[in-house]
């Protein structure tokens, strides 16, 4: 399911016309906040660590990162959520499991 809606988000990004760089950067950062849900979920349920996955959703964050910081859509707590699942993955699994626990 998370697959498919990468996907999903990807292809909406080829429907955007160039000169609306607001939207561009709006589903682009969307994109981003998907792929780091996407990582928290991989790094907190996956049984197997599927490495390759788990850096194929990193590459897509990492691609949105400017895009992340620019948009106005997202609030600083989930601009900060997203910034420590790429960069501190095991202080974000820490805190997800200690936040599931309850």
């Amino acid at each position: 399911t998370n697959n498919d809606f990468l996907y999903v988000c990807k292809e909406i990004l080829n429907y955007i016309p160039l000169e609306d760089e607001k939207t561009m950067i709006d589903a682009q950062a969307f994109l981003g906040r998907t792929a780091a849900n996407y990582l928290r979920q991989l790094q907190l349920y996956s049984k197997d660590d599927n490495l390759k996955l788990k850096k194929q959703v990193r590459e897509i964050c990492s691609q949105s990162k400017k895009d992340v910081i620019r948009t106005q859509t997202m609030t600083i707590k989930n601009k900060i959520g997203f910034f420590l699942t790429l960069y501190f993955p095991v202080l974000m699994r820490l805190l997800d499991k200690k936040r599931f626990e309850k």
